[in-house]
C-alpha cells in the first residue's frame, strides 16, 4: 500500500486528496469509501431491524456527503494555508455527522444491544500515536483554528466547540 497523505479540517477529521480515505477521531479510525459502501448495506439492514432509524439515517447521510466530494474534481483548500488544510463545507458536515454517529454508537453500546457492531473502530496501536492529528503542536492547533474561522465563518459557532484551540 502506498503512503497516504491527509489534509486536515481539525484534529479529529482529515481525508486524502482523492477523498477515498477519511481519518477520524483520536486514536485514528481509518475509513475507506469502497469498504464502507460495501459493508453499509449489511449494517443498515441490521440497524433497521434492531435499533432506531437514527443510526441508519446518519450512516446514509455521511455516505451521501462523502460521495459528493468524490464526484467533484476540485478539492477545496484554503489558499492561505495550502493543501494541508481543508476548506470544504461538506467536510465540516461529514465531521459533524461522524461525531453524531460516534455518539449513537456509544449509546447503542451502553444499551448492550445484542449483535451490534461499531463502524467507527480505532486502528490498533500498541503505543500512543504521536502524529500531528493525535498530538498536534500548539502552532498546528492555532493554524487549524484560524483556518476554520476564516474559511467557515458563516457556519454556526457550535460546530467549532469540539475543536481545541
Amino acid at each position: 500500500m502506498s503512503v497516504l497523505y491527509f489534509s486536515c479540517l481539525n484534529n479529529r477529521y482529515s481525508r486524502t486528496l482523492d477523498a477515498q480515505w477519511i481519518r477520524y477521531d483520536v486514536p485514528h479510525v481509518h475509513l475507506d469509501y469502497r469498504t464502507c459502501v460495501s459493508r453499509a448495506d449489511k449494517h443498515l439492514r441490521f440497524i433497521f431491524a434492531r435499533t432506531h432509524d437514527a443510526d441508519a439515517a446518519q450512516l446514509q447521510s455521511i455516505l451521501s456527503l462523502w460521495r459528493q466530494i468524490l464526484e467533484r474534481d476540485d478539492p477545496q483548500f484554503n489558499p492561505e494555508y495550502g493543501s494541508g488544510f481543508l476548506a470544504d463545507c461538506i467536510d465540516v458536515d461529514i465531521c459533524d455527522g461522524l461525531d453524531t454517529l460516534k455518539a449513537l454508537e456509544n449509546t447503542a453500546e451502553e444499551m448492550g444491544i445484542t449483535g451490534y457492531t461499531r463502524i467507527l473502530v480505532s486502528t490498533f496501536t500498541t503505543e500512543p500515536c504521536e502524529c500531528s492529528s493525535c498530538a498536534p503542536s500548539q502552532g498546528r492547533l492555532a493554524a487549524l483554528w484560524n483556518c476554520a474561522q476564516k474559511t467557515h465563518k458563516n457556519l454556526p459557532p457550535a460546530l467549532f466547540e469540539r475543536m481545541p484551540k
